[in-house]
């Protein structure tokens, strides 16, 4: 979704880039859960390489594989995150995207709360409680 079809929906005439960064967010962080691609296509990426890891090695002949460009991922991920993951221990864990996609959404929550006014952030904590509720 872009940012202009959600201030069609909203019925608004813009969004601030930290409302567009909040509606973003998924709802279990008070946003709206409206994905945004550059933030889940490096982890989409690297979980279906990490889940096929095995299959595309047996079909190369090859003992191991890791396809070009995972490493650059991972450490883009892990500048932004600060979550370090190499490919061979993804390759073994269940629910490679959404820790990814997880732990992406957890720093631009974070990101986003250090920026708005206290008042956004109390009121984005109170929405958090009553979704865990």
């Amino acid at each position: 979704m872009r940012w202009k079809d959600l201030t069609e929906i909203l019925r608004v005439s813009c969004l601030s880039e930290a409302q567009w960064e909040q509606a973003s967010l998924p709802v279990k962080f008070a946003g709206l859960g409206v994905n945004q691609t550059k933030v889940i296509a490096g982890s989409a990426y690297v979980g279906s390489c990490a889940l096929t890891r095995d299959l595309v090695a047996a079909l190369l002949g090859q003992d191991s594989y890791e396809p070009t460009g995972v490493a650059e991922l991972l450490c883009l991920h892990e500048a932004a995150t600060g979550a370090f993951h190499d490919f061979e221990s993804l390759s073994t864990t269940p629910s490679v995207q959404q820790l990814l996609s997880a732990e992406s959404h957890v720093a631009m929550c974070t990101q986003l709360r250090a920026k708005v006014s206290v008042r956004s952030q109390n009121l984005t904590l109170l929405l958090q409680f009553q979704v865990w509720v």
